[in-house]
């Protein structure tokens, strides 16, 4: 007989008078008795099902573990990502980085699921105390991780303007409430599931079910703080970054290309901050019913219906890891999609100052502003020319930077003499395009220093009407008023 085999892992019960009664005691037959799958699959009726529907989850969470591993490894050692964000002054301690965040979420709570299962299967809890805390630790520990995930979309937002410092809540707020949803459900539930079991191994079943019922009504109340907090912070930022997509609509100009890049963006933080809010905000919900329903009617009436107790199992233990499963994948198509379209998909460029003196003989980096990669150039490399969807105002010309197809010694002999150059109001040109991880911007003409007097004092003023703006052998910044480059000029791109 197994060791976890009791009056309160195990339910039985026996006709006595011509009814099905509940008895206190373990019937003699296996097939008058249910079990509580939790923590038991050994001694009642269908325990093959439970063997074989466990055997099955614990291959697959170990399939999702090593996954999301494998994903976490190589992003922290091979890209260089760190799980948090770097410090700074709008950022407290509780800072994650929501993609290593969701990993170490589904790893962490996979492989302690696993380890429970494995344990489960072999019947290697020496008694209910320990089979009760380790599960109820197991839980905790994914809750904990779980509270980050928030703090993470919140940091992660990106801040394309001033003004939207104004949807960041207070930092000493969100550490507050973040460090309290790590640290009370451990120090409330693990004395509850403690108590559980020591009456369950001392057969006081009355107090062990009484214990049992206030430790899972405790779970519901906590999934629906989570839920509570989740849905108020989506709906204050949704609210915030609606607004300001609403103050970009507004504006008089809307062929700005950079209100356009920042458009875009936010539109696209609102639909994946939806979508993982929802997510999220589904599991927590589910599982607030569900606990709570478990803490009702579990003992007194679910247990003793096999068919109901199967299918509380499948949904206790299936829903979590397929929802991982499908937020995993999508991630992963996500990862794999924008490493495809940043191979194609041209970056705008803010140059703001050149840097260092023209010297005929060293390539110099010019200092530029990095944004992240958007849709918002068509790439029509004919003729090595790439054209914006959109007519480029005075005041927004741009460079554009290409990550994997630019060669760093060739450039198209048709743009020999300045391989990077603003035409007009419409378009860019590119050199030759090959696979590389840096880009080379030169400019040979500059390279004549009688054009542009090499005293960084002279007003700028002086020196424009010397200069055509619509000439392509010159690229002059609107922005600053000044021209772009005295030299050649090599910009290396980092990933």
């Amino acid at each position: 007989m197994a060791r976890l085999v009791n009056n309160f892992t195990v339910s039985c019960r026996e006709i006595i008078n011509n009814g099905l009664v509940k008895v206190d005691y373990i019937s003699t037959r296996p097939e008058n008795c249910n079990c509580d799958f939790r923590i038991n699959l050994f001694y009642c009726k269908g325990e093959q099902i439970y063997r074989i529907a466990t055997w099955i989850l614990l291959i697959y969470s170990i399939i999702l573990g090593c996954v999301s591993m494998y994903i976490l490894y190589y992003r922290i050692c091979k890209v260089g990502q760190s799980i948090f964000f770097q410090p700074s002054k709008r950022r407290g301690i509780l800072r994650p980085r929501p993609q290593e965040t969701f990993h170490l979420i589904c790893c962490t709570y996979n492989t302690l699921q696993a380890t429970h299962h494995l344990i489960k299967l072999f019947d290697g809890y020496s008694n209910t105390l320990w089979a009760e805390l380790y599960l109820d630790i197991t839980k905790l520990v994914s809750y904990a991780l779980a509270t980050l995930y928030p703090i993470s979309i919140i940091y992660s937002t990106p801040t394309v303007d001033l003004t939207t410092m104004r949807w960041t809540p207070n930092k000493y707020l969100i550490d507050i409430v973040g460090f309290s949803l790590m640290i009370f459900p451990f120090i409330i539930n693990i004395p509850i599931a403690f108590y559980t079991g020591y009456y369950a191994d001392n057969n006081d079943i009355k107090m062990a079910d009484y214990f049992f019922k206030l430790h899972y009504i405790m779970w519901s109340f906590w999934c629906s703080v989570l839920l509570g907090i989740l849905l108020i912070f989506w709906y204050k930022l949704i609210n915030i970054l609606n607004k300001h997509m609403k103050l970009i609509n507004n504006r008089r100009n809307r062929t700005n290309i950079e209100d356009i890049w920042k458009l875009k963006k936010l539109k696209r933080v609102v639909r994946n901050l939806t979508i993982v809010v929802f997510s999220f905000g589904s599991i927590f919900l589910l599982h607030f019913i569900f606990d709570l329903l478990r803490a009702l009617c579990y003992k007194s009436f679910t247990v003793h219906n096999f068919e109901l107790n199967v299918g509380s199992m499948l949904f206790a233990y299936y829903v979590i890891p397929i929802s991982l499963n499908i937020a995993q994948f999508t991630m992963i198509y996500h990862m794999l999609r924008t490493t495809q379209e940043s191979q194609n998909i041209a970056t705008p460029l803010r140059v703001f100052r050149k840097s260092g003196t023209p010297d005929s003989s060293t390539v110099e980096s010019s200092q530029v502003l990095h944004s992240s990669n958007d849709n918002i150039t068509s790439n029509s490399i004919v003729n090595n020319e790439c054209h914006l969807c959109d007519q480029v105002n005075e005041s927004d010309k741009q460079l554009f930077r290409y990550e994997d197809y630019s060669n760093n010694s060739r450039f198209s002999n048709k743009y020999s003499i300045n391989s990077i150059t603003i035409f007009g109001q419409s378009s860019v040109s590119l050199g030759d395009m090959h696979s590389s991880s840096e880009i080379y911007i030169t400019s040979d003409v500059f390279n004549q220093r009688d054009l542009i007097n090499s005293n960084e004092e002279s007003n700028i003023d002086e020196r424009k009407p010397n200069m055509d703006d619509d000439d392509p052998c010159y690229t002059y910044n609107h922005d600053r008023k000044e021209w772009l480059a005295e030299k050649p000029k090599r910009v290396p791109l980092k990933r």
